[in-house]
């Protein structure tokens, strides 16, 4: 994990993986890998949403246990209103946060994970997906969040060519 400012060999990693064939596995691991280097995780999923935000389809994730093309409910909640409505990242920092706000909980707590950040993807006004990084209760905080989120725009294409999941 480097946490610094030196962006541009992972903004050229990035900029290369899009132009791989194969898509989108060639973006979503690049994209794991720099965030991992970035801020670091233990866990990226990244979900595709419908378009009420209650329903997403997991498109990718790093996790076995959580395999791609799960479909998942949502419930209205802090995070709902945070991720979905106002299109701002949700941090869960610790596991009584974790807990708290996932049904999925005990999952999570069984990768070794307690502490979440749920980062929005945009496109052209819309909430289309998260990208999630789960790590070690306390490891997020609100820089990291700020520092992860950039790196969600680079998901935007291969979100938008996946279908949305339906009810």
């Amino acid at each position: 994990m480097m946490e610094s400012n030196d962006l541009a060999p992972d903004l050229a990693t990035a900029a290369a993986a899009l132009a791989q064939p194969d898509q989108p596995d060639p973006i979503y691991r690049a994209i794991a890998a720099i965030l991992q280097r970035q801020v670091g995780h233990k866990v990226m999923t990244l979900l595709r949403f419908d378009g009420t935000g209650l329903i997403s389809r997991r498109l990718f994730s790093t996790l076995s246990t959580y395999p791609a093309g799960a479909i998942k409910g949502h419930v209205k909640s802090p995070w709902y209103e945070a991720v979905y409505l106002r299109g701002e990242p949700f941090l869960a920092a610790t596991t009584t946060d974790v807990r708290a706000t996932f049904p999925d909980h005990a999952g999570i707590a069984a990768a070794g994970c307690g502490s979440i950040i749920a980062l929005p993807v945009r496109h052209d006004g819309a909430m289309i997906a998260t990208v999630n990084l789960w790590h070690q209760s306390g490891h997020y905080g609100p820089s990291r969040a700020r520092l992860a989120q950039p790196w969600t725009a680079f998901v935007i294409p291969a979100c938008l060519a996946a279908p949305a999941p339906s009810p």
